[in-house]
């Protein structure tokens, strides 16, 4: 059996898009670009202490494996 890998996207706050893993690369890539795609009509994501120019974000946000970045309860 395939072992199915589970993945955060990571804000750059750190913090993750979803409150839930999401299965499998190409769910964790189309999130990503999903949340890159919200911030476009606004043209900036305001990160702590700093403003993330939209045609930017893409290069801030990460994928992370689930079980290496975020602890379950």
């Amino acid at each position: 059996m395939k072992n199915i890998r589970r993945y955060a996207v990571v804000s750059p706050d750190g913090i993750p898009s979803q409150p839930e893993p999401l299965v499998g690369i190409e769910a964790a890539r189309r999130e990503k670009a999903a949340f890159v795609e919200r911030y476009k009509t606004q043209g900036y994501y305001a990160a702590v202490g700093q403003r993330i120019p939209w045609e930017e974000l893409e290069r801030h946000v990460r994928i992370e494996p689930w079980d290496q970045s975020h602890a379950e309860p």
